[in-house]
């Protein structure tokens, strides 16, 4: 994309993620950037989604975060498309879930 100031090896290098479990909670994770977690300690950049529970959308995009919030709680189950894949749902959002949708 015109508006993006990496190279192709660049933005992969950057683009990688990491599950962080919440122990409290049954299959629930943040997941953040690769490069900002530290394993085992707290902060990073999250991935959050653009919700606030007062307008509901069917879509919405995801940012980067530093904060925990509602939004960056997801909750992983199986695939119920694709046998050996995972669901990544929006835990405090039920029906909203992580997908690639090529531009």
């Amino acid at each position: 994309r015109e508006d993006v100031a990496a190279s192709h090896s660049d933005f992969f290098k950057e683009a990688k993620f990491s599950l962080w479990w919440c122990a409290q909670r049954n299959n629930m994770c943040h997941i953040r950037s690769q490069t900002t977690a530290a394993q085992g300690v707290r902060g990073g950049l999250h991935v959050s989604f653009h919700l606030n529970g007062q307008n509901p959308t069917p879509t919405t995009e995801t940012v980067l975060t530093h904060l925990e919030e509602p939004q960056t709680f997801f909750i992983v189950t199986g695939s119920t498309l694709y046998q050996g894949a995972f669901r990544l749902e929006a835990a405090f959002y039920p029906g909203h879930y992580l997908v690639f949708e090529p531009p």
